[in-house]
């Protein structure tokens, strides 16, 4: 008979079978995260995630998982909730923080997981192309909800109506109770209304200048070439993503791929609008009809974005500065 009381294994065998495994295991499982506030502009308030009460937002100030924010008329807000996401709640929209969370395995990021609620207003993020593989970023809305990796564009609402635009990276809105959802192109604005008993949805390709419409399962039920009046739809929306972009650019949190990707669209945009005898493109404040101010120039750690206009006069394009 072998006797076991004097025999031991060795401590990197426990560790490796048992304990390491066990150690990663917790170490990689999702924990909640503050998000950063980044710029307050006019009045924001802050409710929920763990407060007693409500309490005007500040710049240098954190939001918690089970927040709320509501943004007053020419009121706006910018946070990160994870590394590589940015998000702007604008004038009277109100944005709950649903899922804002991190996993780690041995230091190393495994997963960032962002779940917004929209129930009024507009929302803009944008989601940095050199952390997408580790990135899930969705939106809530009374209509279905948004996905979105490497991308950067905006959801909006408007009474039973919801409005996206997408300028960059990979979008899919999925209606709610439908068991497939809609791949929405860079350079697109789809709108999802109710009427009646009835879903509607239309997505505006404005970079393949054609009007999709699809049923309330996300099914392609036609399609016809975009007039002028359809590409001037998509205008507001496509107009303050962009204002978004000058912040976020601004504050260098948006990478150069991502930054030259949304050139690319953009140039096309305001080529197609060109073309459709349209003025192009403009980044513009949500809420208002002045277009962001514009420099000549932008820090050299900051990548710059050309509106790419197809106007003649203008053929060298802008550069978008940070928002003053």
């Amino acid at each position: 008979m072998i006797s076991l009381t004097n025999f031991s294994l060795p401590a990197t065998f426990l560790c490796a079978a048992f304990l390491c495994g066990a150690a990663r295991l917790a170490d990689a499982a999702p924990e909640a995260v503050l998000a950063p506030v980044v710029e307050v502009k006019g009045s924001v308030s802050l409710t929920g995630g763990g407060m007693a009460r409500s309490a005007n937002l500040r710049a240098g100030g954190t939001l918690a998982e089970g927040s709320t924010i509501t943004a007053a008329p020419e009121s706006r807000v910018l946070f990160s909730p994870v590394p590589g996401v940015t998000v702007s709640g604008h004038a009277e929209s109100t944005v709950s923080l649903v899922r804002m969370a991190v996993a780690k395995s041995g230091g190393a990021v495994q997963s960032r997981d962002v779940r917004l609620g929209l129930a009024a207003g507009t929302l803009s993020f944008s989601t940095d192309k050199r952390t997408s593989s580790t990135t899930t970023f969705a939106v809530e809305t009374l209509r279905g909800t948004l996905s979105a990796q490497g991308a950067v564009g905006s959801v909006a609402i408007d009474g039973s109506c919801v409005h996206v635009a997408s300028l960059s990276g990979k979008m899919a809105f999925k209606p709610t109770g439908s068991a497939g959802a809609i791949s929405i192109p860079p350079g697109s604005y789809v709108t999802i209304c109710a009427e009646g008993a009835t879903v509607r949805i239309l997505m505006v390709n404005v970079v393949a200048s054609t009007v999709t419409e699809y049923n309330s399962d996300g099914v392609q039920v036609a399609s016809r070439a975009a007039e002028a009046q359809d590409l001037e739809s998509a205008r507001g929306l496509f107009e303050v993503t962009l204002g978004h972009v000058v912040s976020v650019v601004g504050y260098g949190l948006l990478g150069a791929e991502s930054v030259a990707e949304i050139t690319t669209t953009l140039t096309t945009i305001n080529q197609v609008f060109a073309a459709a005898g349209l003025a192009p493109v403009e980044a513009t404040a949500v809420g208002t009809s002045t277009p962001v101010a514009r420099t000549d120039s932008e820090s050299a750690t900051t990548p710059t974005l050309s509106s790419g206009s197809a106007n003649p006069a203008n053929t060298s394009g802008q550069v978008i500065s940070r928002e003053r």
